[in-house]
């Protein structure tokens, strides 16, 4: 028997609620638990997962879509809006718009718009907007715009617009920054403190 890692993200939840509330003195009725169980499992719909708190998807061109997902796995792409995302694993584009991402792996774009990602590896472009990236790593483009990067590793471009990187590698890169620095790269660059 397979184990349904969608129902174990919902009764972890259920029962991390439970205890939290248990250990504070509140006395919930049961309902209340099998409805934070219901509002937290990641739905099928199609060929795509909707949920609130992030599923897996392992049918083929399949999509996961969260408004806070924690954890995200999906053949084609995944999508989340606000949180705490501790893994997001796409065979496509792995994308948080506002939030912490911890781990992006994605087989063509890794994107964070608003936020810090620790980690970020992508087949193609790894892109970290407005934030803090602490490694990104790219098949073609590494790319950082309005931020700190502390390393960046592409196998095409590495691009930082506006802000501060430590250390950079790449085949090629684009100084369009009106700050940065590079401590020790690898790479052709215009200057080493451009203001």
């Amino acid at each position: 028997m397979k184990l349904n890692e969608n129902f174990l993200i919902a009764s972890v939840i259920a029962n991390v609620t439970w205890a939290i509330t248990s250990s504070l003195g509140v006395d919930y009725p049961f309902y209340i638990f099998v409805l934070i169980f219901l509002i937290s499992y990641p739905w099928k719909i199609g060929k795509d997962v909707y949920s609130i708190f992030g599923g897996f998807n392992e049918e083929d061109g399949g999509s996961v879509y969260s408004l806070f997902a924690l954890i995200q796995k999906a053949e084609k792409n995944t999508y989340t809006l606000f949180g705490l995302t501790f893994y997001q694993n796409a065979g496509e584009d792995a994308v948080q718009f506002i939030g912490l991402a911890l781990y992006q792996n994605a087989g063509e774009d890794a994107v964070q718009f608003i936020g810090l990602a620790l980690y970020q590896k992508a087949g193609e472009d790894a892109i970290q907007c407005i934030g803090l990236s602490l490694y990104q790593k790219a098949g073609v483009d590494a790319l950082q715009f309005v931020g700190l990067s502390l390393y960046q590793n592409a196998g095409g471009d590495a691009v930082q617009d506006v802000g501060l990187t430590v250390f950079s590698e790449a085949t090629s890169f684009s100084n369009k920054t009106f700050a940065v620095i590079r401590a020790i790269t690898k790479t052709k660059i215009k200057s080493v403190v451009q203001v």
